[in-house]
């Protein structure tokens, strides 16, 4: 129970970090979650659309990943 608790505290910082980093004065499209880049040990978001949607640069979640699994609804993340 507790290491689910400190999982769901890291992915909050984690989601205020992407969303933290995604404001500003730039204009940029919709972006449709995150998935896992093992070439790069990191999480990416997935921008655009169905169909034409493309990898964003790679997010910091403050600790070093050697695998991920993010939850379909976006309010998990194992690794």
């Amino acid at each position: 129970m507790r290491q689910k608790l400190l999982l769901q505290m890291v992915m909050a910082v984690l989601l205020a970090g992407v969303a933290a980093a995604q404001t500003g004065t730039a204009l940029s499209g919709p972006t449709m979650g995150l998935v896992f880049d093992s070439s790069h040990s990191a999480l990416r978001p997935i921008r655009g659309i169905p169909g034409a949607a493309t990898l964003g640069d790679t997010v910091n979640p403050g600790f070093p990943l050697a695998s991920a699994t993010v939850s379909p609804r976006q309010d998990s993340l194992s690794h």
